[in-house]
């Protein structure tokens, strides 16, 4: 079963305090968790969550890329990598290859969890980017 988890809006690392206390002071969300320096928040809106995420390239330093990020949460990497595989059978670029993600400080910290993340990332025609991943166990 796959099931929209949440929305994870890119800001600007300078903005990320701001963003944070317009949504939780102004609007009112309870959140669920908040990192040192606002570069990861989360907030419960019910069905799916809204996160504010500073923009970071895969070296851990900021970039100036924002825009909303739609996350689908399916049950199995099975699922994931079928549906990695039909996008590219259909000719979809992928912004990423799908990959493992071992369970990091950063995840422990906001998630107080022991887990990891299998996903990949892909635009939709019109643009948005859409991560499809599964929660697993932590890798050894």
């Amino acid at each position: 079963m796959v099931k929209f988890a949440k929305t994870i809006l890119f800001v600007k690392p300078e903005q990320c305090k701001k963003v944070y206390e317009f949504y939780d002071k102004f609007i009112g969300l309870k959140t669920v968790c908040q990192i040192p320096n606002y570069a990861w928040c989360e907030f419960d809106t019910g069905a799916q969550s809204l996160c504010i995420h500073a923009e970071i390239d895969e070296d851990q330093h900021y970039s100036d890329r924002t825009g909303t990020h739609l996350v689908f949460q399916f049950d199995t990497e099975e699922e994931i990598d079928n549906l990695h595989r039909n996008f590219l059978d259909a000719g979809y670029e992928l912004n990423e290859d799908y990959k493992t993600i071992k369970t990091n400080e950063v995840f422990k910290l906001a998630h107080n969890e022991k887990a990891g993340l299998h996903f990949f990332i892909v635009g939709d025609p019109a643009g948005h980017i859409v991560q499809c991943e599964t929660k697993i166990q932590e890798l050894s």
